[in-house]
Parts: C-alpha cells; structure tokens; sequence
C-alpha cells in the first residue's frame, strides 16, 4: 500500500488525503445529525410528557375542589353550590377524556378508565348527598318542628296548669 501511494504525483497524494479527511467530516457530520435527531425526539417525548403532567395535576385540583364543594353543600345546602358541583364534574370528565387518550401505555390508559369511572361514581353520590339534604331538611320542617311546636305548646299548657293549681293550693305534691 505504502509502495502504491508512493507511485502516485504528489498533486493525487493531497487530492486522496483531502478526500479521506471529507469522508472523515462526513461520517462525524452523519452520527452527530443521528444523535442530534434522538435527542430531539427525547426532548418532544420530555415536554409531552410534561404538559400530560401538568394537566393531570390541573385535573387533581379540580378533583378537590369538587370535594370542597360536596361538604360545602352537604353543611349549608346551597343551591349555587350544587350547580358548581355538576359544573365542575362535567369539566372534569371533559378533562379526563381529553388526556386519556394522550396517555403512553396500555396501563395508564387503564388507570384513567378507572378514574372517569370514580368521578362518575362520586358525581352520582353527590347528588344522592342532595337528595338525602332535601330529605333531612323536609324532616325537620315538616316532622320535627311541628312536633317540636306542640310539644312546646303542651308543656306551656302544663305549666299553666300547675301555675293555676298552685294558685289555689293544689300543688303537684312531693317528688
């Protein structure tokens, strides 16, 4: 080979070296486009998976709001409040159906079918806490106050009683 490039004018000798280092830059130009392009792909790959995070904890804050709101409505029983409440789920399912499908893996999509299904349950136990609100507070009204009211008015009628009977000298006796 020596011999070879010995025969050759000096004029070839640098055209072939001049040629060699080219395919040289060539070649590191080549796996550094490769390596530049794999990083671009993890770097896309990186930020999805940092919006997906990002929505996911929007959905967790929406997901406690939702249950401040329950125990507001279950203690005061606004009716504002149960609008907020089916307001709020229905923007949390759109959420949740709107990141699941973004979700990697098999599993995870799993696990976001699990998470629509507890919303959904949660949303219908909200309003079984309406129903059972309504249900107590007509109990109160109706039952308990008017045997409340009674119960008051018999023992004013027992007090007069006794009053009248002390009066005269007819006291209820020992006890």
């Amino acid at each position: 080979m020596r011999e070879a490039m010995m025969r050759l004018k000096i004029g070839t000798r640098i055209h072939l070296g001049f040629l060699v280092v080219l395919g040289l830059l060539a070649a590191i130009a080549a796996v550094s486009h490769l390596g530049l392009q794999r990083t671009t792909g993890a770097q896309g790959r990186y930020a999805d998976t940092g919006h997906r995070t990002e929505e996911l904890l929007r959905i967790e804050g929406s997901v406690n709001e939702l249950r401040r709101l329950v125990r507001v409505y279950a203690a005061e029983a606004a009716a504002e409040t149960l609008r907020q409440i089916h307001a709020l789920g229905t923007r949390i399912r759109g959420d949740l159906d709107a990141v699941r499908p973004a979700l990697g893996s098999e599993a995870w999509r799993r696990q976001g079918d699990r998470m629509a299904a507890l919303l959904r349950d949660y949303l219908a136990n909200a309003d079984q806490v309406a129903e059972h609100r309504q249900r107590r507070d007509r109990l109160v009204e109706e039952e308990m106050n008017q045997r409340g009211t009674e119960a008051r008015r018999q023992l004013t009628a027992f007090i007069d009683t006794a009053l009248a009977a002390a009066g005269q000298g007819e006291g209820p006796g020992p006890m």
